[in-house]
């Protein structure tokens, strides 16, 4: 049918549309972007694909029309609240501009980036960003009878980085927000879940994770919680145990990644990779203790039937620009 190859080379017409590559001219960091290392594992952000992205490297991977019409549907859904955060009278603001520079970085990093909407309630305002998921992720990120609530990673330190602003620099605490939420949205079924993201004295993340109806599930430090090293050095730990070790993380290590990317990309310097295409014996070993990697995974990749990877190599767009890098071949 020609309607619907219209369409579809409609499409291709919106990806190729502001397509052209060019290097950052200043030192900016968006907080979607977010890293850290956590001792051996590393979270969010592949440090590489930064570099490349930083540098002006064309992406080997480009961006497909499934994964725009994904990031569309993302943006329908954030509209969508927002319209009932103003049905309700509580809206304030949406879109609103988040820019520091963040202290004691070599090459003065800054951040950059927009939260979704301020609302007014209870005599305060609260920064709500909007999250949406797939019904095969909302589990992990909204919880149900057997599974345990917890954001994600990159969600939760770009939440981070919003609440530095607003209570730990001079021009953030002058915009009078008194606290940062994830909202989460399951586009299966429009469900919603909340996180309230708060920070230690050390900047850690605190969480109290928020149902539909405003029942707070649990409130969870996660500078207390054991690391990946406290786990690997036991040899033990249970599975909620590791999905909360992932986000003990520290926003001066989200500070120092992006520090050192941007130092990589001064000295041209091509960085280590974050992740891997394809794991080897120890790192599988590594991944498999941590409850990273499923028990059916681990014994076809032992079993030599089958291969494991990262999840952030395989829909990379510089995998084969780093591929590359390394000297090795798809094939």
């Amino acid at each position: 049918m020609g309607f619907i190859k219209t369409i579809f080379l409609n499409d291709i017409r919106r990806l190729e549309t502001g397509r052209e590559i060019q290097s950052r001219v200043q030192n900016i960091a968006w907080p979607s972007e977010s890293m850290a290392q956590l001792g051996q594992i590393a979270v969010g952000e592949c440090k590489r694909a930064m570099f490349y992205k930083i540098v002006g490297v064309k992406p080997s991977n480009p961006f497909s029309v499934t994964g725009q019409a994904i990031c569309d549907a993302g943006l329908m859904y954030e509209a969508y609240h927002i319209a009932k955060y103003k049905e309700t009278g509580m809206h304030v603001e949406e879109q609103v501009k988040i820019e520091y520079i963040v202290p004691e970085t070599n090459n003065k990093i800054i951040i950059s980036g927009k939260g979704d909407e301020v609302i007014s309630h209870g005599g305060k305002l609260k920064m709500i960003e909007i999250k949406s998921v797939s019904a095969y992720k909302a589990p992990h990120t909204m919880g149900n009878d057997r599974t345990v609530p917890m954001p994600a990673a990159n969600n939760l330190m770009q939440a981070m980085l919003y609440k530095y602003f607003y209570s730990k620099t001079d021009e953030g605490k002058a915009k009078g927000i008194d606290e940062v939420y994830l909202q989460y949205v399951n586009r299966s079924d429009n469900s919603i879940f909340f996180y309230k993201v708060d920070l230690t004295n050390n900047n850690y993340p605190i969480l109290t994770a928020i149902d539909a109806l405003g029942k707070e599930i649990y409130t969870l430090n996660l500078e207390d919680v054991p690391s990946f090293t406290d786990l690997i050095n036991s040899s033990s730990g249970t599975t909620d145990q590791c999905r909360a070790a992932e986000l003990r993380i520290s926003i001066n290590s989200i500070f120092n990644k992006f520090d050192d990317a941007y130092t990589h990309a001064r000295r041209k310097t091509i960085p280590s990779r974050d992740y891997s295409l394809v794991y080897d014996e120890n790192e599988l070993e590594l991944q498999y203790s941590l409850g990273r990697v499923s028990k059916l995974k681990y014994n076809k990749m032992k079993k030599g039937t089958d291969v494991c990877g990262d999840f952030k190599c395989q829909y990379c767009a510089y995998q084969k620009q780093c591929i590359k890098e390394i000297g090795l071949s798809l094939s």
